[in-house]
């Protein structure tokens, strides 16, 4: 590999193996392998690098021995790489954190901090619970934010002012499993100083990049940065500090570094792997979060690289929740979706990918799926109008056994110049992840195709000749119209490229016409939503 060429790693969120996956989580996912298609059609060099979180107080709770936390992440790795392919969702490597690379990454960082004295001791006050003898994370920890006043929020983060906080100057806390105000005691912790010159320079560094305009605003809270705790005490699902008694690191340290210890299980030759984070200075690195975890990329994340000496461009596209009828997701209200669901009722993988296309952008907006609005978009935009055009046009070719030219008219090389135009603008719109401007675009291109076959109305046609070039005609700009989603419905494109025995791999496939193609039997593509199942 030449170190000199542009390298893409994107990453996603590491969602917790205690729950199952949600359409919150396939959302994220999907929106990262749409511009991780986008860069390949491209011809760019891409690793698409996931994992699940396997450590914390949660998980330790729910898995009550080693052999049974082992059994459980060996099912559910299996189970998730299994959802994630049924989406077309295809990474170079979906790993987990409780691994050796993560193990020897985050006691190595954790080791280059304490040698360059970045690291202090100090006793804080942390919840504590009697009863299971153990000291209480943020996630553990519900209440009122300390800022807003809105109720049941986590220890760490409000959903509803987008604020961080230290979970014992939350309101009204109660502990999660049972709904009980903590105790509170004395503990010595390992922070990461802040205040530190070296943190200081690094995190000014930091914060003068240009974010997404909502965290721009939100880098002022920042500029006030203490210290931050990075160990957590024994009981504790874990990696363990090496030169601590009964120290743990604390979730978010090896979480963030499992990026790193992933790639690295993705990359075995070591010399391959230095040149690549080391030498090569055009890593551009690429990060697909949460709005609820941009503390953690944007600042802890960041200094981590920086004092690792790691040669990156980093890059953060950070979306809002995902919503259900404009309701916030909740297990107690059973206002939820999840992805066995989805599945169960044999919905087609597209149908989601291209609904949440139509809703994401680069904005920190709460995203809303609603089951009216998921029909409608898949039967009257996706079905109605794209699908119609192919299946409408083919059974003129079908019929005639028609191999495809491009002998067309002045009027039509011009409406099919109009369609290559647009080319440019979808690229910029994808490299800016505005998916949504996308498919509206193309909704209004696929719409101006329809009328423009309602005008020639080939059925109507008695000249054998000209219903041959029109029919192929339309062919050519389904393909383009078909290329421009590849990477939002690359199942759909799949089978274009069977249907017409033609390779639409690459995006400046769009320059070259089809030519001398004898068509293969026509099969449907996608079949409408007819009821409206509950999901």
């Amino acid at each position: 590999m030449n170190i000199k060429n542009n390298i893409y790693i994107i990453n996603t969120a590491f969602p917790y193996i205690n729950g199952n996956l949600h359409l919150g989580h396939i959302m994220e996912f999907i929106q990262a392998d749409i511009y991780v298609r986008f860069l390949k059609m491209n011809k760019k060099k891409v690793y698409f690098i996931g994992a699940n979180d396997i450590h914390g107080n949660l998980i330790n709770l729910n898995f009550l021995n080693k052999k049974i936390i082992k059994k459980n992440i060996n099912l559910i790795l299996n189970k998730r790489k299994k959802n994630l392919n049924y989406f077309n969702i295809i990474y170079n490597n979906w790993y987990n954190t409780n691994s050796i690379e993560n193990n020897l990454f985050s006691n190595l960082i954790y080791y280059i901090f304490y040698k360059n004295k970045l690291l202090i001791k100090k006793k804080v006050y942390q919840f504590f619970d009697n009863n299971k003898n153990i000291y209480l994370t943020d996630r553990f920890i519900k209440g009122i934010c300390p800022k807003c006043l809105f109720k049941n929020q986590y220890g760490d983060f409000c959903e509803n002012c987008n604020i961080n906080y230290d979970s014992i100057y939350i309101k009204n806390p109660n502990f999660i499993l049972n709904n009980k105000k903590p105790l509170i005691k004395l503990s010595k912790q390992i922070f990461l100083n802040i205040k530190n010159k070296i943190f200081y320079k690094i995190i000014n560094e930091i914060l003068n990049k240009k974010y997404q305009k909502e965290i721009n605003k939100k880098k002022r809270e920042w500029y006030n940065l203490n210290i931050w705790n990075i160990s957590r005490n024994k009981p504790y699902f874990g990696i363990k500090i090496f030169n601590k008694k009964n120290k743990y690191f604390y979730v978010w340290w090896d979480a963030i570094i499992g990026y790193l210890s992933c790639f690295k299980n993705l990359i075995k030759n070591n010399k391959k792997f230095k040149n690549i984070i080391y030498k090569n200075k055009n890593i551009k690195q690429t990060y697909f979060i949460g709005k609820d975890i941009v503390y953690f990329h944007i600042i802890i994340l960041q200094i981590i690289l920086k004092i690792f000496k790691y040669k990156t461009k980093n890059k953060f596209f950070i979306h809002g929740f995902l919503k259900i009828n404009k309701e916030k997701m909740s297990k107690t209200k059973k206002n939820y979706i999840l992805i066995s669901k989805y599945i169960k009722l044999n919905l087609n993988p597209e149908y989601l990918r291209y609904y949440f296309a139509s809703k994401l952008n680069n904005k920190i907006k709460d995203i809303n799926f609603n089951i009216k609005d998921f029909i409608y978009k898949i039967n009257n935009e996706l079905i109605n109008k794209y699908i119609n055009i192919i299946s409408r046009i083919i059974k003129f070719i079908k019929k005639n056994k028609f191999i495809i030219n491009n002998n067309w008219n002045k009027s039509n090389k011009v409406f099919l110049k109009n369609i290559i135009n647009i080319s440019l603008k979808i690229k910029k719109l994808y490299k800016k992840i505005e998916y949504n401007k996308i498919i509206k675009i193309i909704i209004n291109k696929i719409q101006i195709i329809n009328n423009y076959i309602n005008y020639y109305k080939l059925w109507n046609i008695n000249n054998k000749k000209k219903k041959y070039f029109l029919s192929s005609f339309f062919i050519e700009c389904f393909k383009n119209i078909t290329i421009f989603l590849k990477p939002i419905l690359p199942e759909i494109n799949y089978k274009l490229e069977f249907l017409l025995n033609i390779n639409l791999s690459k995006w400046n496939n769009i320059y070259k016409k089809i030519k001398n193609k004898k068509i293969k039997k026509y099969f449907y593509f996608l079949n409408k939503i007819n009821i409206i199942k509950k999901i």
